[in-house]
């Protein structure tokens, strides 16, 4: 597949790219140069307020309960008051 830059130094996805990829309007991309080739790479940009989601170690305590759960680790309540009692206990 080929592509043109325009007068602007703008090159335009094919659409068979763009949807194979879901790349819609306003999305940003990491360009980078490797030897002779162009790279682009998407970019999810992330709130400030929630950053703190993304770091390294909240990620891999979600990691963990995931897998708990997976396991079968967890509880199941019939109703918050039982729920506030484990809490309790």
């Amino acid at each position: 597949m080929t592509v043109t830059i325009s007068a602007k130094g703008q090159v335009a996805l094919p659409k068979k790219v763009r949807n194979k990829l879901r790349i819609t309007t306003g999305d940003q991309f990491q360009v980078e140069i490797s030897g002779t080739k162009i790279v682009l790479t998407p970019v999810v940009t992330v709130p400030k307020d929630q950053a703190w989601f993304w770091t390294d170690e909240i990620q891999a305590k979600v990691r963990a309960s995931e897998e708990d759960y997976e396991k079968g680790n967890y509880k199941e309540y019939t109703d918050v008051e039982e729920l506030v009692r484990d809490l309790k206990e």
